[in-house]
């Protein structure tokens, strides 16, 4: 999904989003997927109405804040699942 010139993605429903997601249980813009300066990958949700969950390690959890996702993770968008992979 990442690329080597990856550095962030708005996910929703919005044309305007970097990647655009067909649900009806997803925000116009619903997350932010950022890189910080060491290289992690982190995600945030944009006050959807739905919520963003993360599966990391077979536990699904609601993202507060920003949460790290790591490769194998799922980001859960409204009905939408995301899995995160990057090169290395």
């Amino acid at each position: 999904m990442a690329t080597d010139t990856f550095a962030g993605w708005i996910i929703g429903t919005d044309a305007d989003c970097d990647m655009t997601v067909i649900d009806e249980y997803a925000s116009k813009r619903h997350a932010a997927i950022v890189r910080d300066e060491t290289g992690r990958v982190f995600v945030e949700d944009l006050g959807s109405t739905h919520g963003t969950r993360v599966i990391h390690n077979g536990v699904q959890t609601k993202v507060t804040g920003w949460r790290q996702i790591c490769p194998g993770d799922v980001v859960i968008v409204g009905r939408t699942k995301i899995p995160w992979t990057e090169k290395t």
